[in-house]
């Protein structure tokens, strides 16, 4: 088998998290040998690059790219819908009424309106709390696994 040929072994292999610890050692030899260019093996490096240089801290608050994106959509849709039910409308509203559009439908009553909004962002935080935790837990395990493979 040629270098190359276990490179991509090794690679399809770490990527599929199939390796062993003896496995990741040489795949990471063998890395360190290849001049850069292939995109494969520079992908590899720079994971790989990371897991060994990425500082260690307690506890991990970063957020993937999808779950951030999530975030910022749901936060953002939130601040529409607020200020759409405190910006005065074209018909016959006073301007200490406050509606909400459901379905084609207009709640006028302030209560069920502020109840509304209310529940919206509970679930909202409730969301976000979840997702976070659900992240911790991932770094955690990510973590360890690092850890373990660094023993």
């Amino acid at each position: 088998m040629t270098m190359q040929n276990e490179i991509y072994e090794l690679i399809e292999r770490y990527f599929n998290a199939e390796t062993t610890l003896e496995e990741e050692r040489r795949l990471r030899q063998l890395l360190a040998e290849m001049p850069p260019g292939d995109q494969l093996a520079d992908e590899a490096k720079a994971v790989m690059g990371f897991s060994l240089c990425a500082p260690r801290r307690k506890k991990a608050r970063l957020m993937p790219q999808g779950v951030r994106a999530w975030l910022t959509a749901a936060a953002a849709i939130a601040i529409v819908f607020t200020i759409g039910l405190f910006m005065p409308d074209s018909h016959d509203s006073t301007p200490d009424m406050i509606y909400a559009c459901i379905n084609g439908h207009e709640v006028t009553d302030n209560n069920e309106v502020m109840l509304m909004m209310q529940a919206e962002l509970s679930d909202m935080a409730e969301a976000s709390e979840y997702v976070s935790d659900c992240i911790d837990e991932e770094w955690n395990a990510m973590r360890e696994a690092f850890d373990e493979t660094q023993q």
